[in-house]
């Protein structure tokens, strides 16, 4: 699995400043005390951890010490992917809510701390994944299973008919706790006839805590579909649902003018799921090579800045179709209709900075152009894979440099002719991408070959161990 090992102290800074921000966020909301939060207050405060999210990204664009533009573009789709996600769980939290008999006001508290305790959870469950893939791999193709599953289900899924006096997480917190049978202001335990009690309130706020652990078997994984860097799946899930609470408030008011925003939500889970099992096809031909199946599955690679535009678009499609099939008659539907549009015009705008981020300084070929391309003169074919993996079958002519050496550029610079094209690949096409990156920004051109050498082999092109 790739990571590049960020410090300890970057870490520790990370989780200070989301702790900072997230006290900065309850004081926003309990200046005037308690009191129920109104769309436009709450689309102000969504507005703001949008933005804040959005210059992490670009801080990774800038900053991030390798592939800053790859990672940028990683963090982004994973945070959109984690973000429209969170955003169909914050339905499942008005049901809960309205069961639980709990007033507008009191809900902010409830989701501050249910908020908080995703953030300790989401943290021990994307290391606890990141170990797992590095060392079982195979399992992505599992996860991709799942997500096209999970994806398919949302289709069927009816939520007017969910009844939640019947559902497992309530029942299992009812018997758990003695409750008291009215609501007590903002407290989550009292004391009645010598017996402490939760309230309501504290039972909405384990309801959310423990839907939300359930939430993540989906949306973990789909994250790992777009990246595998350990420090950009966790932050893009956390600044994802650091904005929740006022994205919360919005959409109450608005829940029955989202009517197709899950099945946007079921295209994108069905959408990273295919994506995960086309990059998994040793697993899967391996698999029926076992069950006697002649059957050869390719290998497909989809690139970040193509799944950040497909997921971007089915999310906003989404929206849109509500959008449009919401009646206008109505001076309290016309004020709805124009929040609307303020949220689609919040996406747009991040839709054109990402797109804007994700022009590359180098050209991309598919196998058939990159044949003719290293046929010619004036090209350097340049392996950016480990030397074992050159040693097992390379491109003839192929020159040797790891991408993922320290001295790579220094190699490259000593190695290669700045006057003729590099034409660079490696297994896949990610690390060839990253190199590609690299070598544009010090002026030379090159070419990637998009699959890699998978794709090479695939298309039966020849290759030589010597």
């Amino acid at each position: 699995m790739h990571s590049i090992g960020i410090p300890l102290w970057a870490w520790i800074v990370f989780y200070a400043s989301v702790v900072l921000m997230l006290v900065a966020d309850l004081k926003m909301f309990t200046k005037h005390g308690e009191h129920e939060v109104g769309i436009g207050e709450a689309l102000k405060m969504t507005a703001v951890w949008i933005g804040v999210s959005v210059l992490f990204g670009l801080g990774i664009w800038l900053f991030y010490p390798v592939k800053s533009h790859e990672m940028a573009m990683e963090f982004f789709a994973a945070y959109l992917i984690e973000k429209s996600l969170s955003t169909d769980n914050l339905f499942v939290f008005l049901m809960l809510f309205s069961y639980f008999g709990i007033e507008r006001k009191y809900q902010h508290e409830v989701l501050f701390w249910g908020i908080f305790g995703a953030l300790v959870l989401r943290s021990i469950f994307i290391f606890a994944g990141v170990a797992v893939i590095d060392r079982f791999e195979w399992i992505l193709g599992i996860f991709g299973l799942f997500l096209l599953y999970t994806g398919a289900k949302m289709f069927s899924h009816d939520d007017e008919k969910t009844d939640l006096s019947q559902n497992l997480i309530v029942r299992w917190v009812r018997k758990l706790f003695p409750v008291s049978d009215k609501l007590h202001g903002d407290k989550f335990f009292v004391i009645e006839n010598g017996r402490r009690l939760a309230t309501p309130l504290f039972l909405a706020l384990l309801a959310i805590e423990l839907s939300d652990v359930i939430f993540a078997v989906d949306s973990i994984p789909a994250v790992f579909c777009v990246s595998r860097d350990p420090f950009i799946v966790l932050t893009s899930n956390i600044f994802a649902i650091l904005g929740l609470r006022a994205l919360y408030f919005a959409l109450a008011a608005l829940t029955r003018y989202f009517k197709y925003f899950k099945y946007g939500v079921g295209l994108i889970l069905m959408f990273v799921g295919l994506k995960m099992l086309l990059t998994r096809d040793e697993y899967i031909n391996a698999f029926a090579e076992f069950a006697g199946l002649s059957v050869r599955f390719p290998h497909v690679e989809i690139s970040t800045v193509l799944s950040l535009s497909v997921i971007f678009g089915l999310l906003l499609a989404s929206i849109l179709f509500s959008y449009l099939s919401t009646p206008r008659e109505g001076s309290k539907n016309k004020k709805t209709i124009k929040e609307m549009k303020k949220i689609l015009i919040c996406i747009l705008s991040l839709l054109g900075l990402t797109t804007a981020c994700g022009q590359k300084g180098f050209e991309e070929t598919d196998v058939k152009g990159f044949a003719e391309l290293i046929a010619g003169e004036n090209v350097v074919v340049l392996d950016v894979r480990t030397a074992a993996e050159f040693d097992e079958a390379h491109l003839a002519g192929a020159l040797n440099i790891d991408v993922q050496q320290g001295d790579f550029v220094e190699q490259a610079k000593a190695s290669l002719p700045i006057d003729k094209t590099i034409a660079v690949y490696c297994r896949s096409g990610r690390r060839s991408a990253s190199a590609c990156e690299k070598l544009a920004a010090e002026g030379f051109r090159v070419v990637n070959l998009k699959g890699g050498i998978l794709a090479w082999m695939d298309a039966e092109m020849p290759t030589t161990a010597e």
